[in-house]
């Protein structure tokens, strides 16, 4: 503020209480802020500004304690800070909030001072338009910013108030005022951010009981519960959301891309985001996912990786949790909830939960809207970043209806189909059973399938050979849950086996291809029985290992890890505990090219399956294991330390895909990826396949779990189907 006019009258800002102490300190204060400025000039002149006295009369007033020099300088200083400007009208409270909140008073325009009010659902206009005008803004119905009250954002009667926005190219915001959770927000516009579709979209997900009712053809909404007092304050915070609309803009009062909810019963409030769908139908383009299936997945070189907790990795776990976490929400979210997971979080065991929501195709015999997914690490934040993740992966994996879709029998698509039988390897032995097995369990992991007959026209998704580059076709079913029954459902089941998250998609198909490495090698060892050497844990020189048997050793556990990698030579670990006294087991399984990382894989996983109250059911049948010492590292077989285990990677993704391609090409299998990436979630997101790698679930057709045990000598004869393990693995 110039200084060169000595009739200019300075005052502290609306805001602000001044004291002087000492003589030497200048306090200045405000509900958001505190300033210590120490100096004799700056005490007096502090303490002589009163807004009354103009520069000339606090130059005249205290010429006997400072030359006038000092005082243009002191003065210049407060108003350089911004304590100070120049005196107008009286200052009122409302000048003082306002200077607090956006550093001034907000602008007069008429046109800026008007809304338009629509109602529907119950909601009186009448509370909402009498906040409104204490506000200082009137409803007019011709007003550049409209406002719909509703009791449900999911009423029709919000389709035609949209429109007509959209139409007048005018912002609107929505709220629902009912109920004992009120939101505010968002502000929806014509030309960017989300669509009232976009909204209700992820409304319906965290919906599912309402989605399956609507399904079944019903319809309605939950009574209108409304409360006076209540309705006083969100039409109070309604007012006042629309003056920061009008004074801060969008992105400072909070409702852009997001709505505000208010827990009226502990008035905490929180925010959720509500992200635009580029492939919504309304205001996106719908054939994205169509698209994006339709193209070959080129890889890129990925270098720069991290290398310590979880894998080889482009971003470590705090920035893949701040890319995503706003995708976290109960209301408006894929994911519904993520925090540590109750008595399995703490000590050296670091795991966290992630839940989201499936309305089931079919009627639920239970409570099955809730999926429940978990993370691992060797640290918090590892943990976090994983359980994440895992449930972004698992909620790409439910059927939208967006998906690419080709519809034909397996005999017309050709040499692209790779059907059922190549994929779930069930036996005849299996099917021959079927009927006696399927009366035991709902469980349709469990189950045996219909016989796929080649003839049966079912719905296809595209999946691309990385190896040879031509498009190959699998059965929808098989890699989108809650697929329609006429899709293909009788015949297999979604099977989330290879499906795989990362930073980028090279980071998400290796990930994807390792755990099918995993589960092959885990159904060899598992069904066969065979005795696997330990790994000597001291060997890796890795002080989290250590303590960890350690911490497992002092609640009574013993914990040890088998070395099960095999004919593909890439490490894979199984790591167990073992408590003698109650006769309880855990079980985990880590893969990795580098060795260390799945032995860490392996322990962080048991980590998570370990229940140490005991509240959870065994990972398999005691009575039907009966005797296991393949569990246990066979006597005979000397230990595997770091030295003898296999590392290798992680110089480049791209390399690392190249080579396991080569090492399944070297063995006649090839490795497909089907791209689930959902363009709103934007988390890359893939499914490997390879046909001819096992699960660990009881499928027993011909093939590696008969042939590799006997080429590598670990088994002199094959196994037949009748003598394998008859407990199944299912964790």
């Amino acid at each position: 503020m110039p200084l060169s006019d000595p009739d200019l009258i300075p005052v502290f800002k609306p805001s602000l209480r001044v004291e002087a102490l000492d003589g030497e300190l200048l306090l200045i204060l405000s509900e958001r802020r505190r300033a210590m400025l120490r100096g004799r000039a700056l005490a007096l002149v502090g303490q002589a500004v009163d807004g009354v006295r103009s520069v000339a009369e606090l130059v005249a007033r205290l010429g006997a304690e400072l030359a006038p020099a000092e005082v243009l300088e002191a003065l210049d200083h407060l108003f350089s800070l911004g304590h100070l400007h120049a005196a107008g009208a009286a200052p009122t409270p409302a000048d003082a909030y306002w200077e607090l909140m956006a550093g001034a008073a907000p602008p007069a325009a008429p046109d800026a001072c008007s809304v338009a009010l629509a109602c529907c659902g119950g909601i009186d206009p009448g509370p909402a338009t009498r906040a409104l005008a204490l506000a200082g803004m009137r409803v007019d119905p011709g007003a550049g910013l409209r406002i719909a009250l509703t009791d449900d954002y999911l009423r029709p009667e919000l389709d035609a108030i949209a429109a007509r926005a959209r139409a007048d190219q005018v912002p609107l915001l929505l709220v629902c005022a009912a109920g004992t959770r009120p939101t505010l927000g968002p502000l929806l516009h014509a030309q960017h951010g989300a669509c009232l579709e976009c909204l209700r979209f992820w409304l319906r997900v965290n919906r599912p009981v309402d989605t399956l009712l609507a399904r079944a053809g019903g319809g309605g909404h939950l009574p209108l519960a409304f409360d006076a007092p209540g309705a006083l304050a969100v039409f109070g915070l309604l007012a006042n959301l629309v003056a920061n609309l009008r004074v801060l803009g969008e992105e400072r009062a909070g409702v852009s891309a997001a709505m505000l909810a208010l827990d009226l019963g502990t008035l905490a409030t929180a925010r959720h985001a509500v992200l635009r769908r580029p492939q919504c139908p309304l205001c996106g383009d719908p054939a994205l996912m169509r698209r994006q299936a339709e193209r070959f997945p080129a890889l890129q070189a990925v270098t720069g990786l991290l290398r310590h907790d979880g894998g080889y990795r482009q971003r470590d776990p705090v920035q893949t949790y701040e890319q995503y976490r706003h995708l976290v929400s109960p209301l408006t979210g894929p994911v519904a909830y993520l925090h540590p997971m109750p008595r399995r979080h703490g000590g050296m065991r670091k795991v966290y939960v992630a839940g989201y929501m499936v309305c089931p195709r079919d009627p639920p015999r239970a409570h099955s809207f809730d999926k429940v997914c978990a993370g691992k690490g060797q640290s918090e934040e590892q943990a976090r970043a994983s359980a994440l993740c895992e449930a972004l992966e698992r909620y790409s994996g439910v059927y939208q209806g967006d998906e690419a879709c080709v519809r034909a029998s397996m005999r017309s698509l050709g040499p692209s189909a790779c059907g059922f039988d190549a994929l779930q390897l069930f036996s005849e032995r299996q099917y021959a059973g079927r009927a006696a097995r399927n009366a035991l369990t709902d469980d349709r992991r469990r189950q045996v399938p219909q016989r796929f007959d080649p003839d049966t026209v079912i719905d296809w998704t595209p999946a691309w050979s990385l190896g040879s580059g031509r498009q190959c076709h699998v059965p929808l079913t098989y890699c989108y849950a809650e697929a329609p029954a006429a899709a293909g459902a009788a015949y297999g089941i979604h099977n989330p086996n290879g499906a795989a998250a990362g930073n980028c998609r090279e980071e998400a198909i290796l990930q994807g291809f390792l755990e099918l490495v995993e589960r092959d090698a885990t159904a060899i060892w598992w069904y066969n029985r065979i005795p696997m050497p330990g790994v000597d844990l001291a060997s890796f020189g890795d002080p989290y290992f250590e303590r960890l048997v350690l911490d497992y050793a002092a609640g009574g556990w013993r914990l040890w890890v088998l070395d099960l990698t095999h004919d593909l030579g890439i490490p894979v670990c199984a790591a167990l505990a073992h408590h003698p006294g109650q006769g309880r087991h855990a079980i985990g399984f880590g893969c990795h090219l580098d060795a260390r990382l799945a032995v860490q894989r392996a322990l962080t996983e048991v980590n998570q399956l370990f229940d140490p109250r005991g509240e959870t059911p065994s990972p398999w049948d005691p009575a039907l294991l009966g005797p296991a010492p393949f569990l246990e590292p066979a006597p005979a077989l000397a230990p595997r330390g770091a030295a003898g285990m296999p590392c290798s990677g992680g110089a480049d993704l791209r390399a690392d895909i190249d080579a396991c391609v080569a090492l399944l090409a070297a063995r006649g299998m090839d490795l497909l990826v089907v791209d689930k990436t959902r363009p709103d979630i934007g988390l890359p997101v893939v499914q490997v396949i390879v046909p001819g790698l096992r699960h660990f679930w009881p499928r027993f057709g011909p093939g590696r779990l008969y042939s590799v045990p006997l080429a590598l000598g670990w088994l002199e004869r094959a196994s037949a189907e009748a003598d394998l393990n008859p407990c199944s693995l299912f964790l």
